[in-house]
């Protein structure tokens, strides 16, 4: 059962080496915008003040991720995402889709 599945890799992987045009063109328009994608987490703490117990929260903006036009994603900071995590998209430029030179 395991072979099979290195067999289909191998036999994918041939096939895609042997039409590197249609790849290239197919892969040149995604994504077709440059994203950016900040990660806002929630904070909350809970002390005594020395007559009643205070509550404090915030966000905050712990981690970002780049989805550039060559398809690779660049992340630094706090990406991991629970409940309380807000994720901001935004498109920070177009990438060009036009078709490989021949």
């Amino acid at each position: 059962m395991k072979w099979r599945w290195v067999a289909t890799f191998v036999a994918v992987a041939v096939v895609s080496l042997a039409a590197p045009g249609r790849q290239q063109s197919a892969f040149a328009c995604w994504p077709a915008h440059s994203i950016e994608y900040d990660y806002w987490q929630h904070h909350a703490t809970l002390y005594w003040n020395g007559s009643h117990w205070v509550e404090e929260d915030w966000w905050s903006l712990d981690g970002q991720c780049d989805l550039e036009c060559d398809g690779n994603t660049y992340c630094t900071g706090d990406t991991h995402v629970d409940n309380d995590t807000i994720i901001d998209q935004t498109v920070t430029g177009d990438c060009d889709c036009s078709p490989p030179p021949p």
